[in-house]
């Protein structure tokens, strides 16, 4: 008895000590030219000009109790004659912990600016009622799309603020404890300081709220986002396995030493 309580405390610390996290990654594209007329969102995204292409995204739970996200995106055609200026994420909450970074890769990476930002909420208005214009109009067909009509708290970073030399493929990366929700995220064009763009990049459910709650073993919420949400962490499963241990030491002990 005693060599079997020994072994279940063995593997009790072992599994308390093993990264047993899970993660998740999906892709959002834009279809079609990207031109105004667009309406096909099956892919996700809405994108117009320079920003036409896709996102890929990914969530993984890691150690300390944080979440590691990662967005990418990868235009079309490389290179262009203007490319992004900024890159809008929807937050749940304000992060006291987050950790980021901002990578560039193709031949114009030496041409964009280091990406900055404050690090705290503000809220990301890019209707046409707040001024903003990314190559816009309030002519724009019915149906097609293009505008937004809400606004959401999030962090943004500012590529370059006057005209960024080439669409090319950028990352970046968050680390916070803030688990994930469904959200939103929009990427500008250039010249964010004058709100005048050289096209965009949003999800398709921009203007609707998530009806769904993000899970690591659930479905992805089509036309969303996994962002930053709440402060509130799940529980690792390694913990609920310890603690199931350490109940099944306590009845093993009670059943063979008895009171």
């Amino acid at each position: 008895m005693k060599k079997f309580t020994i072994s279940m405390c063995l593997v009790a610390v072992m599994a308390l000590g093993t990264n047993a996290w899970a993660s998740l990654s999906g892709t959002l594209y834009s279809n079609g030219s990207g031109g105004y007329l667009s309406t096909d969102t099956s892919g996700g995204l809405v994108a117009i000009n320079a920003l036409v292409g896709q996102i890929n995204w990914s969530v993984d739970q890691v150690d300390g109790g944080l979440w590691s996200y990662t967005y990418t995106f990868i235009p079309v055609t490389a290179n262009k004659n203007r490319g992004p200026g900024a890159f809008a994420i929807e937050f749940g909450a304000q992060p006291t912990d987050l950790v980021w970074s901002y990578t560039y890769s193709g031949s114009s990476s030496a041409n964009m600016s280091i990406a900055t930002t404050t690090g705290t909420l503000q809220t990301i208005d890019r209707t046409l009622a707040a001024g903003y214009d990314s190559w816009l109009s309030a002519a724009d067909p019915v149906g097609t799309n293009v505008d937004v009509t809400t606004t959401f708290d999030g962090i943004q970073w500012v590529i370059d603020d006057t005209a960024p030399n080439g669409s090319i493929y950028l990352t970046l990366s968050l680390l916070t404890s803030l688990a994930p929700m469904w959200g939103d995220l929009y990427m500008d064009g250039y010249n964010v300081t004058s709100n005048n763009g050289y096209g965009f990049v949003r999800n398709t459910n921009y203007d609707l709220a998530a009806t769904e709650e993000f899970s690591l073993t659930g479905s992805i919420l089509s036309g969303y986002i996994p962002v930053p949400g709440s402060a509130a962490v799940p529980i690792p499963p390694a913990v609920f396995l310890f603690g199931s241990g350490l109940s099944g030491l306590f009845f093993l002990r009670r059943r063979y030493f008895p009171a």
